[in-house]
């Protein structure tokens, strides 16, 4: 739906492309972190399906996915139904076409913010910067918002 998968259906059969990786540090802390807050946006929601596998029963996560208006497909179904059987995971979508815009301000009507929350960040970058931003001011230690780049570059 996105750039990737615009350019994505650019190729044609038998064309060559280069991959590589994966190089990412993404879930690095995951295992030392208690209470997480995981925010996705688009395609963004992927590296979370290999995260929620390695949450364990001490861990708290809230997981917050963006969509413009429409309920989103890619996935959720899957994230919801993980929340029916495991209570310390929560998932909400936030709805920015009614909502407005995700921010360090309206995330508080979804999770709460501790001192030793850690960020999980994954989406356009434009969300993550202004997440960023926001969040220190919200009482989010930049040491722990950790970001994934989706971006083609």
């Amino acid at each position: 739906i996105g750039k990737f998968t615009l350019e994505l259906t650019q190729l044609t059969a038998g064309s060559k492309v280069n991959v590589y990786g994966p190089f990412g540090t993404f879930s690095n802390n995951l295992s030392r972190a208690t209470e997480m807050v995981w925010i996705s946006g688009g395609i963004g929601i992927t590296p979370f399906l290999s995260m929620i596998k390695k949450i364990n029963q001490n861990q708290k996560v809230t997981m917050i996915h963006t969509a413009r208006l429409d309920e989103p497909k890619l996935f959720t179904d899957l994230f919801k139904n993980y929340s029916y059987f495991f209570p310390n995971f929560k998932f909400v979508i936030h709805y920015s076409g009614l909502d407005g815009r995700l921010n360090a301000d309206n995330i508080k009507k979804y999770a709460q913010f501790g001192k030793e929350t850690f960020v999980y960040l994954c989406g356009p970058t434009q969300m993550m910067e202004n997440l960023s931003l926001g969040l220190p001011k919200n009482g989010v230690k930049q040491k722990r918002i950790i970001y994934e780049d989706f971006s083609l570059k």
